[in-house]
């Protein structure tokens, strides 16, 4: 005879559920196309993301927030410009910022003189999945730092699916129990 534990198959089934739906629970991103290296000497705030890439002799720093980018909520992003050499942070540095559609389309466009400038942005339902943020022509040099964000679907939703995976597993779980 077989024993099942009950509370095995559900961690299991939770846990598996949890990692299959990941992706559409608010686990937004972003990504710099070269290492992605931070300065590991400043404390980065858990509810920005943060990304890296280094184009025309200068550390491109992207900082979104929030963490989790939703749909129709504000998002900020703000970026800083340090010497690639020195490390010393670079107050002017002309640059157009950019949100495009993985087809390439742009669906925001701003330009701006200093590094500190924040460029805020609210994302509509149709611009869930991948979207690519362009710093275009950092420093008048026509380089552009290249980084990837991921805007989810709304959290209300996700979690409706989490629940109901769960109540799913639990009724699973005792018919199991009952079939002994």
């Amino acid at each position: 005879m077989v024993r099942i534990n009950l509370t095995t198959i559900i961690m299991n089934t939770v846990g598996i559920m949890i990692l299959l739906l990941s992706p559409f629970l608010g686990m937004g991103y972003a990504e710099g196309m070269e290492d992605g290296a931070h300065d590991k000497g400043r404390m980065h705030d858990a509810s920005k993301l943060h990304a890296a890439s280094t184009v025309a002799g200068l550390h491109v720093e992207l900082i979104v927030e929030p963490a989790v980018i939703e749909p129709n909520l504000p998002v900020r992003f703000s970026h800083e410009f340090m010497d690639s050499v020195t490390g010393e942070l670079r107050d002017v540095v002309p640059h157009t910022f950019v949100i495009m559609k993985k087809d390439g389309s742009i669906i925001f466009e701003e330009y701006a003189e200093h590094a500190g400038y924040v460029h805020e942005f609210i994302f509509k339902e149709e611009h869930k999945g991948p979207l690519t943020i362009m710093i275009r022509d950092v420093n008048n040099t026509d380089e552009d730092a290249e980084f990837t964000i991921n805007v989810v679907p709304e959290f209300p939703t996700a979690m409706i699916v989490m629940v109901t995976a769960t109540a799913s597993a639990l009724l699973f779980g005792r018919r199991l129990m009952h079939i002994e």
